[in-house]
């Protein structure tokens, strides 16, 4: 059981500077996701997760252009979960309040969508984690 009966993502609060905006970041939430899938391992019902590093802004010409020719694209989910009845979930993270789709996200969502493998937006990690659930 989890230390203290409280779970690594209770309480997730907000590193934001923002005193508009105190809804926690993107980062935030996925730390949260990490948490719950490292549960989720240990109890056998998800095999495998990976982020898929995706943040590659860069102001470097030669990494941009390096970046392009290994076949790097706008929109990939940022994670990959692979759960024990072989079922896959491309799960693209947003922040609860203000976290919005590109074209190019929903794209591949739908692109990756089929019989065993699942996709969608999680604006939170309370979405992702009953979206997770519901597979399991």
């Amino acid at each position: 059981m989890i230390k203290d009966d409280v779970a690594p993502w209770d309480n997730i609060k907000s590193k934001s500077k923002s005193k508009t905006n105190t809804s926690p970041l993107e980062h935030d939430e996925c730390v949260a996701l990490v948490a719950y899938l490292d549960i989720l391992v240990k109890q056998g019902k998800v095999v495998a997760y990976t982020h898929i590093p995706q943040e590659t802004y860069t102001k470097n010409w030669g990494t941009k252009m390096r970046n392009k020719r290994e076949g790097v694209k706008a929109g990939i989910p940022d994670y990959l979960i692979v759960f024990k009845n072989k079922k896959l979930l491309f799960l693209e993270m947003k922040r609860r309040v203000g976290g919005t789709v590109s074209p190019e996200q929903q794209d591949w969502l739908e692109k990756l969508a089929g019989k065993t493998t699942v996709s969608g937006v999680a604006k939170g990690f309370e979405a992702a984690k009953i979206m997770i659930d519901s597979i399991t």
